[in-house]
């Protein structure tokens, strides 16, 4: 509960470049990507996945999370996308990536590998990309619109 938890200002400036410097020149950054952190924030705590989305969450910290609508949340998915980047949906920050590789047609298959190679997925293909506007979705391709 936020109310028996104290962050300290140095905490959060830890965060912020422990994002920052994780990201490196990318404007997303998958939380998935700390999931076997070891760093340590300055009040002695652990980084995990949960936690550094739990802070972007309440603190911003020039960041904001992204995520698949999914059902099951054992794992986390968010992505966390730089503030000065227009991007607030699942399906725009995937047409934005691919559009950003030069992909303009792929194979069901092959997205879901890149998407797992890029961390933007765990195990499945969120079926939102079906169904969004920015993808026309027909006999296991899709194409970015």
């Amino acid at each position: 509960h936020k109310s028996d938890f104290e962050i300290q200002e140095s905490d959060l400036q830890f965060v912020k470049a422990l994002i920052t410097d994780s990201a490196g020149q990318n404007w997303f950054l998958p939380l998935q990507s700390f999931m076997e952190s070891e760093e340590e924030l300055p009040c002695g705590m652990s980084t995990n996945e949960f936690f550094m989305g739990a802070l972007v969450a309440e603190y911003s910290l020039g960041w904001h999370i992204v995520s698949p609508q999914m059902k099951d949340r054992r794992y986390q998915r968010g992505i966390l996308v730089r503030d000065d980047v227009p991007v607030y949906a699942y399906d725009e920050l995937i047409s934005k990536v691919l559009k950003e590789q030069g992909i303009k047609t792929i194979s069901e298959e092959d997205l879901q590998g890149f998407l797992q190679i890029h961390s933007l997925v765990y195990n499945y293909l969120p079926k939102e990309l079906q169904k969004s506007a920015r993808f026309k979705y027909s006999e296991g391709m899709f194409e970015v619109l």
